[in-house]
């Protein structure tokens, strides 16, 4: 993820908090954040930035994936998450929101789009935090 950024004029900034145990599946997680990623530099053909951070709102982790690019059609905004919807993308099979949503969903946690101020577009999953009795 790191080169494609590089090669395509895109800057990542990290705002990572620590000390939350989250119950899921690495990989899974992992396989999410990377199709939001791919996802955001392909909205950024110009170069922009994309900003990943987490933080703890109650019970909840909040993983949030913000870039600078052009933004989601009004039109798609609402079945974004759904199988095969896409924007128009020259690559990708329109699977990659679903697949982030089900994370979210398996995880007994949710994804979400926003649009933050000054354009570009934020995609959130929140997922719930171990109780301290399931870390034992």
């Amino acid at each position: 993820l790191v080169e494609d950024a590089g090669r395509h004029g895109v800057e990542i900034e990290m705002d990572l908090a620590s000390g939350v145990r989250l119950p899921l599946d690495e990989e899974r997680l992992r396989r999410a954040l990377l199709n939001l990623g791919y996802n955001a530099i392909e909205a950024m053909p110009e170069g922009g930035l994309l900003h990943v951070s987490t933080v703890q709102e109650g019970d909840l982790a909040v993983v949030s994936v913000r870039d600078t690019g052009r933004g989601i059609p009004e039109e798609i905004r609402e079945r974004l998450f759904e199988p095969f919807v896409t924007s128009g993308k020259r690559k990708g099979s329109g699977l990659g929101l679903a697949i982030v949503q089900q994370v979210g969903s398996e995880h007994e946690g949710r994804g979400e789009v926003g649009k933050p101020e000054g354009g570009g577009t934020v995609f959130e999953l929140h997922l719930p935090i171990a109780c301290a009795s399931e870390s034992d």
